[in-house]
């Protein structure tokens, strides 16, 4: 099907999620609509002022959150079905708003993420350097230090102009992560330093 709220409904896992995502996607249709904007139409300007909209209406960032959850998904999976050429928030970044907390445990702020980071430069070894190196990929990616610790130079790959890595999650399931040029150049010297280090990783 090539209805927008029939299209994130599939796969949802409860009746709670359903109707989360048809209203969120109902609310962004509608503004679509007073723009004079069809789903075909979007890019990442129109993705932007919807985000800009939504805090001007005074919504929380976490409900912003929710709600961009649900239009990525209707995005992705109208591409899927040849409703829409491509996907405007596949390579967009910074749609989502930081929050106080993530889930039970509060999260980094941009202060401590710096402080993080210089206490890496207090050690002048390569062993500093490269816990730089990771904690970097950590704060710009969100991988989790188990999934930053397992890489090897055979889960980089290069897809679309992206580097892109397949990590193995919680779980033992495999996701991938694309990696901007600068990014992939970061992991290559972490790589490097953590082979000099004597810990390469099978």
């Amino acid at each position: 099907s090539a209805d927008p709220l029939a299209l994130v409904s599939l796969g949802a896992r409860s009746a709670a999620t359903r109707k989360t995502y048809r209203q969120a996607v109902g609310h962004f249709l509608e503004v679509l609509a007073s723009w004079d904007r069809t789903l075909d139409q979007v890019d990442e300007l129109d993705l932007l002022a919807y985000r800009e909209l939504c805090q001007k209406l005074g919504l929380k960032a976490a409900t912003i959150n929710k709600r961009f959850c649900a239009v990525r998904l209707l995005l992705r999976r109208c591409v899927q079905v040849g409703a829409i050429a491509r996907n405007p928030a596949a390579r967009l970044d910074g749609l989502t708003l930081q929050t106080a907390k993530f889930g039970a445990f509060p999260s980094l702020s941009l202060v401590q993420s710096r402080q993080l980071l210089e206490a890496c430069e207090l050690d002048p070894t390569p062993r500093g350097k490269r816990d730089r190196l990771a904690f970097r990929l950590g704060l710009r990616t969100g991988l989790r230090v188990s999934e930053i610790l397992a890489v090897c130079p055979d889960s980089l790959r290069q897809a679309d102009g992206y580097g892109v890595l397949t990590v193995k999650a919680k779980g033992g399931a495999e996701h991938q992560t694309k990696l901007s040029s600068s990014l992939v150049e970061e992991l290559a010297r972490f790589l490097e330093l953590r082979e000099e280090l004597g810990e390469k990783r099978s």
